[in-house]
């Protein structure tokens, strides 16, 4: 016999009861999974009147395309109706910003488009382009020329933000690398050259044009191994999209709701009810809610921030200067000026408002405001004191301050 012990064995009996209960959850959760379906599916196929977020269809060949661009319609009649005009809706929606967007692209080429990645990588050479592309650059040189800024200073910006967004941007900021100073100051002083970067129109009539930059900015170029494309309208080329998309829209007579980005640009239809626009503010690392502007159908919004409204980032702060992508005419962060609202019925008027203020020469609020156009509607913040907002007399009344947080308009 061995000296082994044999394991015991022990019998585990389960409760009839627990068999019981376990199977009435389990139907009970059957019974819940089947209900939820049944109501998602029947408000799937019984469409009511009201609100639908209209998502783009997702395109391998430009899996970004649609990223940061938001539409909302209102729709109203009966379900098949409803249903009928979400499928539109989304067909226009996905086919007009899908081509726009490509148009505008400025360092990626796409099959059977000459965009702006093309135009970018044959510099000194005749460019035949879509009507839309051709609209969009000569409308912007000329009033880049009638601003001084903007159309030639994409390499500017676009060496600052490349900057701005890596993991640890302050170990490459110009004010403690000279390296990057060194690149920096000097794109900044041939960009604001006449005749650095320009656009010649050679045939109006087939839209053919000729980007050219001159012998010293490319030589500075190839010196500093600058990688980012000569011409890159960055945030206006946001507002040219959401311009061309709601044109789209309004002709095929859907024009109850509004488009937005997340870079804080938005659009109501024409048709689309009057509402308030949040005046949001950044003040000690806390977002609030500063005041709302009463907007009209049709009007367009560009605010521009310092910080995200969601998650407060978008900048870094060194030797007490906030790093932010809108610079001043002087190629240094802006370090007054916190966020700027103008409003307008045109998305394309309010985005070159709005980076007027940003990018000109610095001065008070009152006297950036005093130098816009009479009649422009804008509001400011400045860094060093966010609870006053500073409005533009076209703009004042329609401005209500939240005073229960502590927040004022400037006196008149």
């Amino acid at each position: 016999m061995s000296g082994k012990t044999q394991p015991s064995k022990e019998t585990i009996e389960v409760s009839e009861k627990h068999i019981k209960l376990r199977f009435v959850l389990f139907l009970l959760a059957l019974v819940i999974g089947i209900t939820a379906f049944g109501i998602a599916f029947y408000q799937f196929a019984n469409r009511e009147p009201g609100y639908y977020e209209i998502t783009a269809t997702q395109d391998e060949s430009a899996p970004t395309y649609a990223n940061g661009f938001h539409l909302y319609c209102d729709f109203d009649g009966s379900s098949k109706e409803i249903k009928s005009d979400l499928r539109e809706t989304e067909l226009i929606y996905t086919e007009s910003l899908g081509r726009i967007r490509r148009l505008l692209d400025a360092q990626n080429t796409y099959e059977g488009y000459t965009n702006l990645a093309t135009l970018n990588a044959h510099l000194d050479e005749d460019v035949a382009l879509p009507v839309e592309l051709y609209t969009v650059l000569t409308e912007t040189f000329r009033k880049g020329e009638e601003y001084g800024f903007y159309a030639n200073d994409a390499l500017l910006r676009g060496l600052w933000q490349s900057l701005l967004y890596l993991e640890d941007p302050s170990s490459f900021d110009p004010s403690v690398n000279e390296t990057e100073r060194e690149r920096i100051e000097a794109i900044a002083a041939l960009v604001n050259e006449p005749g650095a970067v320009t656009l010649t129109v050679v045939d109006t009539s087939n839209y053919v044009v000729r980007l050219s930059v001159s012998d010293a900015l490319r030589q500075a170029i190839e010196t500093y191994e600058v990688n980012v494309p000569v011409i890159d309208l960055g945030v206006l080329g946001e507002a040219y999209a959401l311009k061309y998309v709601a044109g789209k829209l309004t002709a095929a007579e859907y024009t109850h709701g509004y488009l937005v980005t997340d870079s804080g640009l938005s659009v109501l239809l024409r048709d689309t009810a009057n509402g308030e626009l949040p005046i949001c503010v950044l003040d000690d690392g806390v977002v609030y809610e500063a005041g709302t502007i009463a907007v009209k159908s049709g009007t367009a919004c560009a605010s521009l921030r310092t910080f995200d409204a969601e998650d407060v980032q978008g900048y870094y702060v060194i030797d007490g200067v906030r790093r932010h992508p809108y610079l001043c005419a002087n190629a240094e962060p802006n370090r007054d000026l916190s966020a700027v609202w103008t409003v307008s019925d045109d998305i394309v008027d309010a985005t070159w408002t709005a980076l007027r203020l940003y990018y000109g020469e610095p001065g008070s609020a009152a006297e950036r405001l005093a130098a816009l156009p009479q009649n422009t509607q804008a509001v400011l913040v400045l860094l060093d004191n966010p609870h006053v907002l500073y409005a533009t007399p076209a703009l004042s009344d329609s401005l209500t301050p939240n005073e229960s947080e502590g927040f004022a308009k400037a006196a008149a």
